[in-house]
């Protein structure tokens, strides 16, 4: 093999390892990416869930508290911190 032949072998070995590397760079960027997604979609799902169950609770404590003779409100009779407070001389 003369060097002409070697240059234009070792350009196209090359060549070839580049576009090999590209190709399993954007595969794996790709199944980052969507993993990605797929975590954002279930946080997303998880938060919705906590707050639908926070609503519940506050809606359930404000019912309890007006059973129980409580002041009517949003916190059922309940302080800021949720702790019922002690009844009035």
């Amino acid at each position: 093999m003369d060097a002409g032949t070697t240059a234009l072998l070792g350009a196209a070995v090359g060549s070839l390892a580049t576009l090999g590397a590209a190709v399993v760079t954007g595969r794996v960027a790709a199944h980052a990416q969507f993993a990605q997604g797929r975590r954002q979609h279930r946080r997303d799902a998880y938060a919705n869930y906590l707050a639908a169950v926070y609503d519940r609770d506050v809606a359930l404590d404000a019912v309890r508290g007006h059973a129980a003779g409580g002041p009517p409100g949003p916190a059922g009779g309940r302080r800021e911190d949720g702790a019922v407070p002690e009844p009035g001389p």
